[in-house]
């Protein structure tokens, strides 16, 4: 991914909208980019048929309350619109089913939930 860093904002823009395999080239970028987050304490890549709604668990320290964020983010290629029953799927589980995560702490929920897409999304989308 060091390409991206000698792009100007434009080219870095178009070159991400352009992705279309997103476990093999947008995964690697967001992983990346989770990795490059000063706050953090863990990138968790869970993809897979265990992942349980969230392609990344991703740990934050929080300065201000003094304790660990636990965010599931869901990675999507292409354009969110309305009809995505398989965002509402894993957005439930993210929010339903407690999980572990590298660190060994058990019985985890997350705190919030990130979609991330290299597309678009629908004002629908986002009710």
């Amino acid at each position: 991914m060091e390409i991206l860093s000698t792009m100007d904002r434009q080219e870095k823009l178009q070159k991400i909208t352009s992705i279309r395999n997103e476990v093999g080239e947008l995964h690697p970028l967001i992983n990346d980019i989770l990795n490059g987050i000063p706050q953090k304490v863990l990138v968790d890549y869970t993809h897979g048929p265990n992942e349980i709604g969230a392609d990344f668990i991703f740990i934050r320290n929080d300065e201000v309350l003094l304790n660990e964020t636990f965010i599931g983010i869901l990675i999507k290629c292409g354009d969110i619109k309305q009809n995505q029953a398989d965002v509402e799927r894993q957005i439930s589980e993210c929010i339903e089913i407690p999980r572990k995560v590298i660190s060994g702490r058990s019985d985890v929920y997350l705190n919030e939930i990130w979609i991330v897409s290299n597309g678009s999304i629908s004002n629908n989308a986002k009710e």
